[in-house]
């Protein structure tokens, strides 16, 4: 993974195994980061960042709701003040050919989402808010 696609705050796996958050990158792509598993900060290099499959269950935490549809899903987050419908949403397609079942797909079907911090990335991009997971309910 390149450094340039990280923002701080964005989900990471460290080593291919580590949950991280970065919490800051540097100009020589030295990228440094807070591994709660290990409790510690640590800084690495880029071969040691991997981003994490987005799946549903990480929609989940991040509060997504889903409808269920005949053909696809939609997953959404928010209320747009302005046209009262979903303030972000994505489209994840069932079953027929795998490439374009595996990872969803912002609104206009082209551009596949497939890590945690793409979605962080273009949440804050549209939004300017950042997309953190939400407390689990009981």
């Amino acid at each position: 993974m390149k450094a340039i696609e990280l923002r701080v705050g964005n989900k990471v796996l460290y080593n291919q195994y580590y949950e991280s958050v970065v919490t800051g990158v540097t100009e020589e792509n030295g990228i440094f980061l807070r591994v709660p598993s290990q409790h510690s900060r640590i800084g690495c290099v880029e071969e040691c960042v991997s981003g994490i499959i987005l799946t549903e269950d990480w929609l989940k935490r991040f509060g997504f709701d889903c409808r269920d549809g005949e053909i696809s899903n939609k997953w959404h987050i928010g209320i747009n003040e302005i046209t009262h419908d979903w303030l972000f949403d994505l489209v994840w397609l069932k079953g027929g050919d795998s490439n374009y079942g595996d990872y969803p797909f912002y609104r206009n079907g082209k551009f596949m989402i497939k890590s945690v911090n793409q979605l962080q990335n273009l949440f804050f991009a549209l939004t300017g808010e950042e997309l953190t997971e939400r407390e689990q309910q009981p």
